[in-house]
């Protein structure tokens, strides 16, 4: 996953929403968002075991982006997607946070849609997300990407909307493909052609980009909206739609 967007407590029939895109190398092996043993709905990667976003029915969940660093590629005892699944399915994350530093490089939003928090273990930054908009990508939360200013300011326009246009409009955001200028990309080491094949919200290169996008919405009453769009290998849209245990807080 390498854009999130949330917005919490701000439109007032959704005070939770959550837009994400997925970047991955094409070739490996994932499956669609799916209930996994009746615990939460989550996509897999098949290759791990882990997932890059979950939604559990009692109202906890989990959204990671890798941190960009190419010279730790490969180096990871653990691997990132195991964090999201043993907190959605037994709501226990510390032991894995203590050894935050044996995984590749991640950003983390978990908790539960009433209180949601950001961890990293590039920075070792904790943080309870406030009420308001919060976007990250492959950096850390306080580091504004040109994407990232972007999905924010289009999640600001957008909160005015009903439900069907409001979801129409969070998939337009996440698929934009226009590459930034060069004066305003990010250096992380990976060299100036692939920090310009990297700058849109929505990737596409021959081997690598956005897999799929999702969004979540949460209503007063507690009722989720989840929405996976997939666009490669193959192209497949699941939604599910289910009460949650807890109702965000109005």
């Amino acid at each position: 996953m390498c854009i999130i967007g949330t917005a919490l407590q701000v439109h007032e029939s959704f005070p939770f929403i959550l837009a994400a895109n997925r970047d991955e190398f094409i070739q490996r092996p994932a499956s669609s968002a799916h209930w996994w043993n009746g615990n939460f709905v989550a996509g897999k990667d098949l290759s791990q075991g882990g997932t890059w976003l979950g939604l559990a029915q009692d109202g906890k969940i989990g959204a990671l982006t890798n941190v960009r660093a190419p010279e730790e590629d490969g180096l990871a005892e653990y691997s990132r997607g195991m964090l999201i699944p043993l907190w959605l399915k037994e709501g226990e994350i510390t032991s894995l946070l203590e050894k935050k530093f044996k995984f590749g490089g991640f950003n983390m939003f978990y908790g539960t849609i009433k209180d949601l928090y950001y961890v990293s273990n590039k920075t070792n930054k904790f943080i309870k997300l406030e009420t308001g908009i919060h976007t990250i990508s492959n950096a850390d939360l306080s580091t504004e990407w040109p994407k990232t200013a972007q999905l924010k300011k289009d999640f600001e326009s957008f909160m005015d909307l009903p439900k069907n246009q409001l979801i129409e409009a969070l998939f337009s955001a996440l698929y934009k493909k226009e590459k930034w200028p060069d004066k305003v990309l990010p250096d992380t080491g990976v060299g100036l052609e692939l920090e310009r094949s990297l700058s849109p919200a929505f990737i596409e290169m021959e081997d690598y980009g956005t897999r799929c996008s999702t969004v979540i919405l949460v209503n007063n009453d507690g009722v989720a909206t989840f929405i996976e769009r997939s666009f490669r290998p193959q192209e497949k849209e699941v939604c599910y739609q289910f009460q949650l245990q807890i109702k965000p807080d109005k």
